[in-house]
């Protein structure tokens, strides 16, 4: 049911476009803006009821699911303005929502029912037509949507029983029979680069068969018959993969899971990065590694064709590399690191080490090569830049953690700007922005380091945890300083232990480790030359 033209969205105020931060806690949901202090949006809808919020990739639209009784179904706003209710789809059981690429569709799935002509329903966002039906017996997060497109909507895809369909995109997926098949027995994922230039790419993966090694193969379309793939990897030790195209689909990295890791040195299986190449040029092969150990962590930029790696066991190296493998910067000393964040202007970088791996985070200006500032931001769960390239969230969701559910705005260079609680904040999503639509922030001063930094320093960061004082204890005094739970280690004859250093998991006590936040001295990076890399290894 269509409520309000989307062309009416034109005249939206832009400057409230990926400055827009839906929470959602126990006392309902909330719009915020990302500006400091954060306070309501001005102007916002109501979204108490809604959930499972996402906007489109270029922020023009904002669509969740409404657990209303009288509403109950998804919905989909118009960003900025009067933020205009443009579609509403009036059925209760619907359990996801997505975006195409340009928000010309708008795509929904509920749980199949024998009497259901379809449970996946692509609806034209313009008038509110549903412009096909699909039967989709299962859901799985990781593979939603389903039915990708490609990035200028020229094509949608879907996978079948040993092949991949492809339809004509403008009209949806299976609005009409389809125009191409990629037949290819026992796919198991596939993924579509995201440029059409000079032609529309798609990667598939198939798993290991019978002895044989896994194939990544790249295919060119139309040309998708046996055979005309334009380049192909092997390899063994790949039970799953993920896809990972480079911003101009000049080519992808391919990082292959296992479930074990025969060697025992890891608890969470083998991990490989491999790059592939779009075309018959170039060279694929192994990314080159700093050190021994799984790799936690890839992501290339969103501007360019360079990509960052954290690898190796605790603490991690972190290298920026060309999508030639070339090892451009190795980023700071070794820290305890395992996610990397871009900024979306590509100048600027985060990495964290979140998790069982302490809390600490690194700004980088990684076009100067500088380190802005290290800060503790322990208890997190997810961070993300906001779309100005500005600030970075970072959230403490329930149920993962239990205490201090909230949200922290750092500046880019990791100073503190608040600190804001929110009782069971169970989900925060970020407005993004189209491109160009805010211009790239000027360089920023370092973070002045405080003494006795060790996670934090200047800013305000959060206080690290204290040490443990049994309840009948506390209040007593010297019980702060009269045990601590990581302080004894009997294997050890009483003598302190790796554990009363608080090293990451797969750190070597020989090494020492590093505790929140040490990530090496302020511009701690080098620029790494051929032969360098077998050195360090070394």
């Amino acid at each position: 049911r269509v409520l309000s033209n989307h062309v009416a969205s034109a005249d939206m105020a832009t400057e409230s476009r990926g400055l827009a931060l839906f929470a959602q806690g126990r006392d309902g949901a909330q719009l915020l803006s990302c500006a400091t202090p954060l306070a309501p949006l001005e102007g916002g809808p109501n979204v108490s009821s809604l959930h499972s919020v996402i906007f489109s990739p270029d922020g023009r639209y904002m669509a969740a699911l409404d657990s209303s009784a009288a509403n109950g179904g998804a919905v989909v706003f118009g960003v900025g303005g009067a933020w205009p209710l443009l579609l509403r789809v009036s059925r209760p059981v619907v359990t996801a929502v997505a975006f195409s690429p340009l928000a010309t569709f708008v795509v929904t799935w509920e749980k199949l029912t024998e009497e259901s002509d379809g449970n996946l329903l692509v609806h034209r966002l313009s008038d509110g037509a549903v412009a096909s039906r699909l039967k989709q017996k299962t859901f799985t997060r990781d593979k939603w949507p389903s039915t990708p497109w490609s990035a200028d909507e020229s094509l949608c895809a879907q996978m079948a029983t040993g092949e991949v369909q492809f339809f004509d995109g403008t009209k949806g997926p299976g609005a009409s029979p389809p125009i191409a098949r990629l037949k290819l027995p026992h796919i198991q994922k596939f993924k579509m680069a995201p440029s059409a230039l000079p032609a529309q790419r798609i990667a598939t993966f198939v798993p290991e068969q019978k002895g044989g090694p896994a194939m990544v193969r790249v295919y060119e379309y139309p040309n998708l018959e046996a055979g005309k793939y334009v380049r192909q990897k092997a390899f063994y030790k790949a039970q799953s993969v993920d896809l990972k195209w480079a911003p101009s689909g000049v080519g992808l990295l391919v990082l292959a899971h296992t479930d074990a890791d025969p060697s025992g040195k890891s608890y969470y299986g083998e991990t490989s990065l491999f790059y592939v190449p779009a075309s018959r040029e170039g060279t694929e092969g192994h990314v080159p590694r700093i050190k021994e150990g799984p790799v936690h962590d890839v992501a290339w930029s969103p501007v360019a064709d360079v990509f960052v790696c954290i690898h190796g066991f605790m603490p991690a190296a972190s290298v920026l590399y060309s999508a030639k493998l070339e090892q451009l910067f190795r980023i700071g000393a070794d820290a305890p690191r395992n996610t990397i964040r871009w900024a979306p202007h590509g100048h600027l970088l985060a990495l964290g080490g979140f998790g069982n791996v302490g809390g600490g985070l690194d700004f980088w200006d990684i076009e100067r090569k500088l380190l802005l500032g290290t800060v503790d931001a322990h208890m997190t769960i997810e961070c993300e830049w906001t779309a100005d390239s500005r600030h970075v969230l970072t959230s403490t969701l329930f149920p993962r953690l239990r205490v201090e559910n909230g949200l922290k705005v750092w500046a880019s260079n990791g100073k503190l700007l608040e600190h804001k609680l929110i009782n069971e904040l169970a989900e925060l999503v970020a407005a993004p922005a189209p491109p160009g639509g805010f211009p790239k922030p000027d360089p920023v001063q370092p973070l002045p380091v405080a003494k006795g930094v060790g996670g934090g320093g200047a800013g305000g960061a959060a206080n690290p945890a204290g040490k443990y004082v049994p309840p009948s204890k506390r209040g007593q005094p010297g019980a702060e300083s009269s045990f601590d739970l990581h302080a004894f280690d009997p294997s050890t004859g009483g003598m302190p232990s790796a554990f009363s250093r608080r090293l990451p998991p797969g750190a070597d006590p020989a090494e020492g480790g590093r505790g929140r936040g040490g990530s090496g001295a302020r511009g701690g990076g080098a620029l790494l030359k051929p032969g360098e890399a077998a050195a360090a290894a070394a």
